[in-house]
């Protein structure tokens, strides 16, 4: 059983993370301490709300973002306050399926109604430091600013304000930093940690937009810069997902078989198995999947 989760997806490759917790659900049904990078936010904020992975994949689906953070311009309005009420709405319109909490539910208060601490790691750029968003550090912030915040990134939208501080989920020195796994107590943590080694993948994308080699350029150096900082990270129980990002929008389809690619992969992880050389092996199916 785990303690904690450390997780990170960005953009489709939330797909693949989740497919992963899928595998590994009975180990952290009763996990306390969720950290997350990136898009995995919706995954924390998904069971806080009592759902279940397979249920969350589902409302994922609806979500109109989560493929891309380059060019989600052309799949949700471009204007970047349009991008955060669009992002807002559909939250709430989640929280009221159940109505467990409401769009003002606060962290602190999430934490004493379910038992579970999440813990959303943003760059602050008012502090130009990493920020642990959580019940502890910002008891009074709302479930929702704290997932908008998660989402301030190039293709959405720049920053996201609160009061004095700036936030946003790019990060301009570590891409995965581990080492902001929080504690509420000093013990050794039971920890499972999860990253993507990723290629970006757009050959079906249109190429008439004037930014297109810049947005492409971008996003390959950021997953170059991905890659090398999780190659050099050593901590036990630690989960490598070999994924693509897609630039373009995916089918229901394809979602599924992300989702899929991710389960196995943690299988393989649990058996001892190298993901690295399934990866090689399925990568033109991958690729293929429609």
């Amino acid at each position: 059983m785990y303690d904690s989760v450390f997780m990170s997806s960005f953009g489709s490759n939330i797909y693949e993370t989740l497919g992963a917790l899928e595998t590994n659900k009975d180990l952290v049904k009763n996990t306390v301490i969720w950290n997350s990078i990136g898009s995995a936010s919706l995954i924390i904020f998904f069971k806080i709300l009592g759902f279940t992975f397979l249920q969350t994949l589902e409302h994922l689906k609806s979500f109109e973002l989560t493929h891309t953070f380059i060019n989600g311009y052309f799949i949700i309005p471009e204007d970047q306050d349009s991008k955060i009420e669009y992002i807002r709405d559909w939250l709430i319109e989640k929280i009221e399926i159940n109505n467990l909490i409401s769009k003002e539910t606060t962290l602190g208060e999430i934490f004493k109604l379910t038992n579970i601490f999440p813990n959303f790691v943003v760059w602050s750029r008012s502090g130009r430091e990493l920020r642990s968003l959580n019940p502890k550090i910002f008891p009074d912030m709302t479930i929702i600013d704290s997932i908008l915040s998660t989402f301030s990134c190039i293709g959405t939208f720049v920053e996201f304000k609160i009061n004095d501080c700036i936030f946003s989920s790019y990060f301009y020195g570590d891409f995965y930093p581990h080492s902001e796994n929080f504690r509420l107590e000093k013990k050794q943590l039971n920890t499972l940690y999860i990253a993507h080694e990723s290629e970006y993948f757009f050959n079906d994308i249109l190429e008439d937009s004037p930014f297109s080699y810049i947005e492409n350029e971008i996003m390959n150096q950021f997953i170059e810069c991905n890659n090398s900082r999780v190659k050099n990270v050593d901590v036990e129980n630690f989960l490598i997902l070999y994924d693509d990002i897609y630039k373009n929008s995916l089918t229901d389809v394809k979602k599924d078989f992300c989702f899929e690619n991710g389960k196995i992969q943690a299988q393989n992880f649990n058996d001892g198995f190298s993901n690295s050389e399934y990866y090689k092996l399925k990568k033109a199916e991958i690729k293929n999947q429609k």
